[in-house]
């Protein structure tokens, strides 16, 4: 079955993410860290998501995916929160834990602060790197 929760580019879920962020940065470092906001949410009706493991207690938790390991940027270049305050104590590439139950509907929509420093200096664009959530389940609910 496929999870109606997905990442989008917007906070009315209208622009759904289909291929990767592009950052920009001077391969200097003088243009520092350059931070972007996604959106993780559904715009299906009354639907419920957790962690397949633990359903309702253990967090949905985000992670990034090095999808070729060696090139590009690595983990390490990237930081998750749900303030863009806290990414200065976040550590790179750690995962980042949500709730252990998260809703549909453009009312429950969570904004994800992802930074992303240039960690190669090499001119390009770079597709390594992904988001994925840990195995969830999508369940009916009722308000």
């Amino acid at each position: 079955m496929t999870i109606s929760l997905a990442f989008f580019l917007d906070q009315n879920l209208t622009m759904p993410i289909t291929s990767t962020l592009d950052f920009e940065q001077a391969v200097d470092g003088s243009t520092g860290p350059e931070v972007r906001v996604i959106y993780l949410g559904s715009t299906a009706s009354n639907r419920k998501y957790e962690a397949e493991i633990n359903s309702g207690v253990s967090p949905i938790m985000l992670s990034i995916i090095d999808n070729q390991i060696g090139g590009g940027q690595g983990l390490r270049s990237i930081k998750l929160a749900l303030d863009p305050n806290d990414l200065i104590n976040v550590a790179p590439g750690e995962a980042l834990a949500l709730s252990a139950t998260l809703l549909s509907g453009i009312t429950n929509v969570i904004p994800i602060y992802v930074q992303i420093e240039d960690q190669t200096g090499i001119v390009g664009t770079d597709t390594s790197l992904s988001l994925a959530t840990n195995t969830i389940v999508e369940t009916e609910y009722f308000t």
